[in-house]
């Protein structure tokens, strides 16, 4: 026979539930407070205790468990609009089912007692190593991904589409919007975007390809005299810039005659923008190929 004790399923469930509720605050960046999330880790608990009594067999539905997720969302951070309770409740559940796969898996693995009931999976005679292990494993996959997670979104919203217009011509690029750029022409003061010679190579006059496909870029003399014959002069410009190893740079730019960036919420038409020209990769795994300067979209 097999004997169920009530109060190392209560205890369990506490902890496990606290710190589920915990992360979910922390990810979440919810307020709260200590006696919201003791309360909601309770009544997760008490509610595990309920399905093993015959008569409260009901509370097994998928319905209840997720009126029960509802609840305790509520009960924690108390959202006042949709919003509010949509990014807890998908956290809260995501690391729930992080947590449940790693302790059923060292479970499985392991051999250790565990067992299943009602829906519910858990741990029997309270083998206190499984748990800490399932929490350490659970923690460093959670903190691992949430980076990788964040990292990705936070780069699909400063990254955009460029198009870049120079004598009726058009180029596409793919550009990141950079808070270190900062770069501006010092005699018009416009802003500078800076974008890799490779992809701006299509649209560049052949006089001033040969600067860059000879490495003249550091060369004045060469520069001024190809100027010269180039009705491109008009758009010159030397933008000054410092980076590390670097303090006293020189790139070769030139006025644009329109710039338009698309990204998903709208689409943005700027005319005399600065375009500097660089001769090596800015992205190593190739996601974009130029540096926007944030301020191009107040003007």
């Amino acid at each position: 026979m097999l004997y169920i004790y009530g109060d190392i399923i209560l205890f369990e469930n506490f902890i496990i539930n606290y710190i589920i509720i915990w992360l979910t605050a922390h990810f979440s960046k919810k307020k709260t407070n200590l006696f919201k999330m003791l309360l909601g880790s309770l009544v997760g608990a008490i509610y595990t205790i309920f399905l093993f009594l015959p008569s409260m067999n009901f509370l097994n539905t998928l319905s209840m468990k997720i009126c029960l997720s509802i609840l305790i969302i509520v009960i924690v951070f108390t959202p006042e609009k949709v919003m509010d309770f949509i990014r807890p409740f998908s956290i809260f559940y995501l690391i729930s089912f992080i947590f449940g796969g790693i302790a059923f898996a060292l479970i499985y693995i392991s051999n250790e007692g565990g067992l299943s009931s009602n829906g519910f999976f858990y741990i029997s005679n309270f083998p206190v190593s499984l748990f800490i292990t399932t929490l350490i494993i659970g923690l460093f996959i959670i903190k691992i991904s949430w980076e990788y997670i964040q990292k990705k979104i936070s780069k699909e919203n400063i990254l955009a589409t460029v198009y870049l217009y120079i004598d009726e011509r058009k180029i596409k690029i793919k550009g990141l919007f950079d808070t270190a750029n900062f770069l501006r022409d010092p005699v018009s003061r416009l802003p500078v975007i800076v974008v890799e010679y490779d992809f701006i190579q299509a649209i560049l006059p052949e006089e001033i390809n040969n600067i860059f496909k000879y490495n003249q870029e550091q060369n004045f003399q060469v520069i001024s005299k190809t100027l010269l014959n180039s009705n491109w002069a008009k758009r010159f410009r030397m933008i000054p810039y410092s980076s590390i190893g670097k303090e006293n740079g020189l790139l070769i730019g030139f006025k644009t005659d329109k710039i338009i960036i698309l990204d998903k919420k709208e689409k943005k038409e700027i005319i005399n923008v600065i375009m500097a020209i660089y001769c090596h990769r800015l992205s190593k795994d190739g996601e974009y190929s130029a540096l926007l300067n944030p301020e191009i979209l107040n003007m």
